[in-house]
């Protein structure tokens, strides 16, 4: 998803925070009162107040804008709100970025974007989060000469060297995503020599930018996988525990890259209840399902 998609949304979501890491992350928690009270005109907090599950649906249809408290001078992001959960004493948003603007940027179109920064403490000053009469999109285009700085996604390729032709399948799969905007991290291109290579394969579960692990599935991987042979293993191990205990997950994504005598897909022990995208039938429509599950 990127910003056009948004392109008839006549409205934005603009979420402020103090944390220096607030948004570096993927989910963020908002006290309610912080939520749809200040800057927030008397007939959108009436409109949205409710907050049931139509209605965080719709808000969920509109852009954002993540920002920081003025003290940070830290960028922002545009993208958009994938989640939301109401308690009682918050509410917490997950969200995917789009793209990243910069300070100074931001602070050049706050009219534009309907920001107050009229009194002395300024609407980028305070904690909250509001919903703004603006189409973010028609705003941010018409000022052309704001470049924002487009955020790739990060996946993880776990896939086994053998044999010689799944490796160079799996380089050359890489390479593709890569030209159509995605971080790829794999040994052979993100492993330097000298770096640890248990630090390297454990950063599948600690680094919170990696979105998709994909796992290539073939005969040797699955028997590596299986019986926690080798780098596959130690992987396998890694990830097991983000698989059980949450059916749900849409984060770890088998990849069939081959099929067995009676014509099913390889597919590790711990995977095999789980939706794969098919590369044995037709390459180029497993790998265009693949790339649309990425921006999703």
């Amino acid at each position: 998803m990127n910003l056009s998609d948004f392109q008839n949304q006549e409205k934005y979501n603009l979420l402020v925070a103090s944390e220096r890491e607030a948004w570096e992350t993927d989910s963020y928690i908002m006290p309610l009162d912080r939520c749809l009270t200040s800057y927030t005109p008397p007939e959108l907090k009436a409109e949205y107040n409710l907050l049931d599950e139509s209605i965080t649906n719709k808000i969920m249809e509109y852009p954002c804008i993540f920002a920081y408290e003025d003290w940070n001078k830290s960028n922002s992001y545009v993208g958009y709100i994938t989640e939301i959960i109401v308690r009682s004493s918050g509410i917490k948003f997950y969200f995917q970025k789009i793209a990243e603007i910069s300070f100074d940027d931001l602070h050049e179109i706050t009219f534009e974007l309907d920001i107050d920064m009229s009194r002395g403490i300024t609407e980028l000053m305070h904690t909250h989060w509001t919903i703004k009469n603006v189409n973010l999109y028609r705003e941010l285009n018409k000022i052309s000469r704001y470049d924002l700085k487009l955020i790739k996604p990060t996946v993880f390729i776990s896939y086994c060297w053998t044999p010689k032709t799944n490796k160079d399948r799996v380089i050359e799969l890489a390479e593709r995503l890569n030209e159509d905007g995605v971080n790829v991290l794999y040994d052979k291109k993100s492993l330097l020599p000298g770096q640890d290579i248990n630090a390297f394969m454990e950063t599948l579960a600690t680094n919170l930018e990696i979105k998709k692990v994909l796992i290539i599935c073939n005969s040797d991987y699955v028997k590596k996988a299986d019986s926690r042979q080798g780098g596959v293993g130690t992987e396998s191990e890694i990830i097991i525990p983000q698989v059980y205990g949450n059916p749900m997950q849409n984060k770890i994504i088998p990849i069939y890259f081959e099929r067995d005598n009676e014509g099913k897909n390889y597919c590790p022990i711990y995977l095999r209840n789980r939706l794969g995208i098919d590369f044995t039938n037709d390459y180029e429509e497993g790998y265009h399902a693949l790339l649309e599950d990425i921006f999703r």
